[in-house]
C-alpha cells in the first residue's frame, strides 16, 4: 500500500520530527551526560536502520544490485550523520547538513514509498527520513558542530564527487541512482526540469542554491567570528 501524503498520520509525523528536533537539541544543550549517550545512540540507530533494511530486501529476495546499493543521496547522508556523530567530525556534520536538510526534507514532505506500520519498509523510510533529519538537528544545535566558512563550496564539491560517482555505477550496472539516468516514473518536480540530460544542469543549479539557503542560519556566526 502507497504511503498517502498530507493525512492525518503524515502530519503527526511532520509535526513529531519538528517537535522531536527541538526537544533533542534542547536536551543535547543542557546535558553533557546524555549529549554523548544521544549522540551515541542517534549513530548507531541510522547505522543498524540500513542493515536491517538491507538484510530485509536480501532475505525477501527483492535485494538487487541496481535498485539496493547505498548509493542514493539520502543513504550517503544516513551514512555521513551517523559518522559525524561518532566522530564528532565538523566537515561531516555541514555536508550532512546541507544534504539532509535539501533531500531528506524534501522526502519527508513528499514520501514515496509502499508499506504500512509496523511493517520493514515503513519503519525503515521514517527512520532513514524523519530519524535523520531529528539526528542532524541534533549533530548541528545539540552538539554544536556548525558549518563554518567556506562550507558551501566545500558540500557543492562533496556533491559533485557524489554525481560522479552515482553516474558512473548507473552507466556500468544500468541503475538510476540519484535520478541520474532518467526522472521518477511517477512524475515528480524534475518534470519541469527539462529533458534528459538538460534537466541534471538544473538539478545542479538548485541543489547549489538550496545548500546557500540551508547555511543562511549561520553566516551571522560567520561574520562575528
Amino acid at each position: 500500500m502507497k504511503f498517502q501524503l498530507f493525512t492525518t498520520e503524515h502530519f503527526l509525523i511532520l509535526g513529531g520530527t519538528l517537535f522531536l528536533s527541538l526537544f533533542f537539541i534542547w536536551v543535547g544543550r543542557k546535558n553533557n551526560n546524555l549529549r554523548e549517550i544521544l549522540r551515541w545512540f542517534f549513530g548507531i540507530l541510522l547505522l543498524t536502520n540500513m542493515l536491517v533494511y538491507q538484510t530485509y530486501r536480501y532475505q525477501a529476495g527483492l535485494w538487487e544490485v541496481r535498485h539496493d546499493l547505498p548509493l542514493e543521496l539520502c543513504n550517503l547522508a544516513n551514512v555521513l550523520t551517523a559518522l559525524a556523530l561518532l566522530l564528532k567530525r565538523r566537515g561531516m556534520a555541514e555536508i550532512a547538513w546541507c544534504w539532509v536538510m535539501t533531500g531528506t526534507l524534501n522526502g519527508l514532505i513528499t514520501p514515496d514509498f509502499m508499506g504500512v506500520f509496523p511493517e520493514v519498509p515503513y519503519v525503515s523510510f521514517f527512520i532513514g527520513h524523519a530519524g535523520l533529519i531529528i539526528a542532524t538537528n541534533f549533530l548541528v544545535f545539540g552538539m554544536k558542530l556548525y558549518p563554518e566558512k567556506g562550507s558551501w563550496l566545500r558540500v557543492v564539491i562533496a556533491s559533485q564527487i557524489y554525481f560522479a560517482l552515482a553516474f558512473s555505477v548507473n552507466k556500468i550496472i544500468g541503475s538510476n541512482y540519484g535520478y541520474l539516468m532518467h526522472k521518477p516514473e511517477g512524475g515528480s518536480a524534475m518534470d519541469f526540469f527539462g529533458p534528459y540530460p538538460y534537466y541534471l544542469i538544473t538539478l545542479e543549479c538548485l541543489g547549489a542554491l538550496l545548500f546557500f539557503l540551508a547555511l543562511l542560519p549561520f553566516r551571522k556566526r560567520w561574520k562575528s567570528n
